[in-house]
């Protein structure tokens, strides 16, 4: 097969999950009234769009740290939770399916690639799906702790997280 990943379905979707995710954080912070900050979130997804175009390696990861920043930020600052959660949630696929494609577009040859996309997809999916229903889990506990043990408490479950795709990545190898 002559492979062109710029043109899969995890292209798309990767840039799709860009978008949806800057909405998501954008609206947050705007119906909080925090315009400096939807400007400066919609900044950030307008560069890492860019850099998925220009294929920059940083990109995904430059750009999956500015919104998980971005998320952590408007938590601190009371914004609505649930708009953070869908916000880091597509962030994460987003981040997944730009790298997903860089590897990808480091082989000359794939085998059985519509297969490959969609069990990777159907994974990302399962992830995301968890994520969900354990942020709304976490949104509806009253748990009363200091800002950063919130934060570390976020990191420990993002490289928890990051941990199992991984895992899930070695296994679809």
């Amino acid at each position: 097969m002559n492979w062109q990943p710029e043109h899969t379905i995890t292209h798309y979707a990767g840039s799709i999950a860009i978008a949806l995710a800057t909405l998501a954080l954008g609206l947050a912070y705007s119906a909080g009234g925090q315009w400096l900050g939807a400007v400066i979130v919609a900044v950030i997804g307008l560069l890492w769009w860019l850099g998925d175009r220009r294929q920059w390696s940083q990109a995904p990861t430059m750009g999956f740290v500015g919104f998980v920043c971005a998320a952590a930020l408007g938590l601190w600052v009371a914004l609505p939770p649930l708009g953070m959660l869908l916000g880091l949630l597509l962030t994460l696929a987003a981040w997944d399916l730009q790298h997903f494609g860089q590897r990808l577009r480091t082989v000359q040859r794939v085998d059985a690639a519509n297969r490959l996309i969609r069990s990777h997809l159907q994974y990302l999916l399962v992830v995301l799906v968890v994520g969900a229903v354990a942020g709304v889990v976490a949104l509806g506990l009253d748990i009363r702790l200091p800002f950063g043990w919130r934060l570390l408490t976020g990191a420990i479950a993002l490289f928890g997280l990051a941990y199992v795709i991984a895992v899930l990545r070695r296994t679809n190898d």
